[in-house]
Parts: C-alpha cells; sequence; structure tokens
C-alpha cells in the first residue's frame, strides 16, 4: 500500500466550461493506492485500487472543488493463466464519475471497461497476441465531448531479446 500527498503551484489544467487553458495557483493531490497479486487456481490475479482527493487550493472561486478530469476511485484487476506456449487473460477496469471543468459543473460519467486478450510464444523470444479491447462496447468519455473508441482489436508481434 502506497500513500502520497502532492502539492503543485501553477498547474495549468483546461477549462472545458471557458473552452480555455485556465491556472490552477496551488493544488493538493492525496491518495493512497492499493496493490496486490496472487495465484488462484492456476491463474495469476492482480489488482489495483486507487483513491484520490485532488482539490483546488488556489484562493478564488473554485477553492475546494476537485481538479478537472481526475476520479477519486478507481480499480483495475487483471487475471492471467499460461497452458505452456498459450496463454489467455482479461482485465476490468472501473472508473468513478469525475468533473470535466474547474467550478465542478460539468459531471462526466463513470465507466468499466473490459478486456480480453490470447497471445502464443512462437519462441523464446517471439510472441504473437490478439487483444479485444472494451469487449462490451461501451461508451465513454475522459474528456467532454470527446468520446473514446468502442470495441477494437489489436494483433501484436513482440520480440524480446534474450538476456544470456
Amino acid at each position: 500500500m502506497n500513500a502520497f500527498e502532492n502539492q503543485v503551484d501553477d498547474m495549468i489544467a483546461y477549462d472545458a466550461a471557458l473552452f480555455a487553458p485556465g491556472n490552477v495557483s496551488r493544488a493538493r493531490i492525496r491518495g493512497v493506492e492499493a496493490v496486490a497479486g496472487t495465484t488462484l487456481a492456476q491463474w495469476d490475479v492482480a489488482a489495483t485500487a486507487t483513491w484520490l482527493d485532488p482539490r483546488n487550493e488556489s484562493d478564488d472561486a473554485n477553492h475546494g472543488n476537485l481538479l478537472a478530469r481526475r476520479a477519486r476511485d478507481s480499480v483495475r484487476v487483471d487475471a492471467d493463466r499460461h497452458f505452456g506456449a498459450l496463454s489467455t487473460g482479461a482485465s476490468v477496469y472501473v472508473v468513478d464519475k469525475r468533473f470535466d471543468d474547474l467550478g465542478n459543473t460539468r459531471e462526466l460519467g463513470g465507466y468499466a471497461l473490459t478486456d480480453v486478450r490470447v497471445a502464443y510464444a512462437l519462441s523464446a523470444a517471439w510472441k504473437l497476441q490478439l487483444s479485444a479491447n472494451n469487449v462490451f462496447d461501451r461508451h465513454y468519455e475522459t474528456a467532454a465531448f470527446y468520446n473514446q473508441p468502442g470495441r477494437n482489436y489489436l494483433l501484436t508481434a513482440s520480440w524480446r531479446p534474450s538476456s544470456r
């Protein structure tokens, strides 16, 4: 488990209400992040949970507001299993609602995404992987009016030289 606090002076933040960059003269971001992993029934399972308190500490009308586009809570869970040269896995990522503007008037909804993958090791150095991302084709925005990709597929070939 990790706890942190960041103090930021003169942070530039896009203010969606004004359609322009804005200045946050003082910001404070406190948080706790928990990471855990284990093996269950031959599945490697990893989880990360993050809790944030991202605050505008400026001496202006936005004092005390949440910083724009920063979710207070997020969770990611990954499960992967190997069957010799073949491996498979899935990830679920959940993000809480957040605000798009410095005044905290435009709320962006939370979302949950699921990704799945299958890979085959051609050799010790080469691997092919097919991923399906956002498999339930969820509509979500990380910024207002900026739609993220729907369901998509990715085929990758990777090479990792041996360390000998």
